[in-house]
């Protein structure tokens, strides 16, 4: 015989994404909710699709309308029936993936991001029986920062999916701890300040390159020589422990990225200077194509764009990324991710990497 607790059914949902065609990342699927009612037809689960029409009329846009946004996340078959703590951790995992996915483009160009709550996972129980609050949750209703954004997430989809089937436990969960906290920096909520996202930032940084215990600034400055720099990369000279060190310019990078940290978690007041980068009026490249006054880039900003860097190396070293950073370059041109636009000649990163005056200009190899 049925227990009450037995027919209680859930589910996992985003709110405020927008997914417009069903997608897989490993064994998890993410469908837009009325697309997957239309498509399911489940006699048993007919009476949920009508509790939850219901329920998701709760969720308003700005103008009192219910919205069209809701993109429902389950696991293998949709049963409906409650996860387990290891099957939710799965599902937020992905859904951190859709959003690290949509945002990638944004990032690696200094353009700013969608709000991270919009990718946000709820989850709830219900009865068919139930009946419904009427109070609604509002989300403004408006587009992601890029218009094209939807035609960049599935290539970059597609490398979480063949990441999630073929990657062990261990590492999975590593990098996607890492993304978690990459998505929490990007939660717009009052009490998270820049300098905790900075804190933040950090914490992704050490989970995904799997920081010791001591030596942190060093081994940071280190892994970004390692996999990023290369010899187009300029060189800096900073003084660690009273010793002057040269290295290049992102590995400089890094080392201050992470001192800076220190003085936050030491208690060291900062101002909103010691935040920033590069100022409003610096620019490394001085010719008419790259005006100067542009806006600030603060460390928060490089922070990103690095991220995304190593995140996409370390799933091109695994080979699951086969995409070289020329075809990415394609896409992003294709979805008009940068305002002027990459040329097909030219790397992905190497953008950013010019913005920051971190490479020669006219950069020549050696043996060329």
């Amino acid at each position: 015989m049925d227990t009450s607790e037995e027919k209680v059914q859930q589910v996992a949902f985003l709110p405020w994404a927008g997914l417009e065609e069903e997608i897989s990342i490993g064994p998890v699927t993410l469908a837009p909710y009325q697309k997957l009612r239309q498509s399911d037809n489940s006699p048993a689960h007919c009476e949920f699709y009508n509790w939850l029409d219901k329920f998701f009329r709760m969720f308003k846009d700005d103008s009192n309308r219910p919205v069209d946004t809701i993109t429902v996340c389950y696991k293998d078959d949709l049963d409906f029936k409650p996860k387990n703590a290891q099957e939710m951790e799965l599902l937020a995992q992905c859904a951190n993936a859709y959003y690290f996915s949509a945002v990638f483009g944004d990032l690696v160009f200094f353009h700013p991001p969608e709000n991270a709550q919009k990718f946000e996972l709820f989850t709830h129980d219900f009865k068919p029986e139930d009946r419904i609050l009427s109070r609604p949750l509002f989300w403004p209703k408006r587009p992601m920062c890029r218009k094209n954004w939807h035609e960049t997430v599935p290539g970059i989809l597609e490398v979480f999916d063949s990441f999630f089937r073929g990657a062990s436990p261990q590492d999975r969960n590593r990098l996607m701890r890492s993304i978690q906290w990459f998505w929490l920096v990007h939660v717009r909520r009052d009490y998270f300040s820049e300098s905790q996202k900075i804190v933040m930032m950090t914490t992704a940084f050490e989970i995904l390159l799997d920081f010791p215990e001591d030596g942190k600034s060093k081994y940071f400055s280190g892994q970004l020589n390692k996999l990023i720099a290369t010899d187009k990369f300029k060189k800096e000279k900073r003084e660690v422990n009273g010793t002057e060190i040269e290295s290049s310019a992102i590995a400089c990078w890094g080392y201050d990225f992470y001192q800076l940290r220190n003085d936050i978690v030491h208690g060291t007041e900062l101002i909103g200077d010691d935040l920033v980068y590069l100022d409003e009026d610096y620019d490394g490249r001085d010719d008419d194509d790259h005006p100067k006054n542009r806006p600030e880039i603060t460390h928060l900003m490089v922070a990103d764009a690095v991220f995304c860097e190593l995140v996409y190396w370390q799933l091109h070293k695994e080979g699951y990324w086969s995409r070289t950073t020329r075809e990415l370059s394609d896409i992003f041109n294709k979805a008009g991710a940068n305002s002027t636009r990459v040329s097909a000649e030219s790397l992905l990163f190497d953008d950013y990497h010019g913005q920051l005056d971190w490479i020669i200009k006219k950069y020549k190899p050696e043996n060329s």
